[in-house]
């Protein structure tokens, strides 16, 4: 399952850090963050998955039916 734009933004939200904390946590740049939770650009499928990662690792459980829980 690749997560969406949405479930970016609401995980981040969960875990009540920035776009920049983001960034840093899952090594890819700011702006690849911006353009993918506005919609404005898909990043490729290895920056997809290490912010996935990045958030699952902050205590995110992402579900495939699109809910996401935090531990």
């Amino acid at each position: 399952m690749q997560i969406t734009p949405k479930q970016c933004r609401a995980a981040r939200g969960l875990l009540s850090i920035s776009q920049q904390d983001l960034a840093k946590m899952a090594n890819v740049g700011l702006s690849t963050i911006r353009s993918f939770e506005s919609e404005k650009s898909t990043p490729i499928a290895n920056n997809i998955k290490a912010i996935q990662v990045a958030l699952e690792q902050a205590g995110i459980q992402f579900i495939d039916n699109g809910v996401i829980t935090s531990h």
